[in-house]
């Protein structure tokens, strides 16, 4: 778990670094990235996930069992 908190921070911050004229501050940065793993989590639908989002598929499943 360590790790992953660990290359989540390189990675905003390589991500910041690479895309920073596009936004006008890092809290600017930090919504934006917010908005997207809300989207890549809650309302992204995977046909792999039977056309669900990640969230929505762990839910199904869980009542499911």
């Amino acid at each position: 778990m360590k790790n992953a908190a660990i290359l989540g921070a390189v990675l905003a911050a390589a991500l910041y670094a690479i895309s920073a004229p596009l936004f006008k501050s890092i809290d600017h940065f930090k919504q934006e990235l917010d908005k997207y793993i809300d989207y890549y989590n809650n309302k992204r639908a995977k046909t792999k996930l039977k056309g669900m989002s990640p969230v929505k598929f762990r839910t199904h499943a869980l009542q499911a069992a």
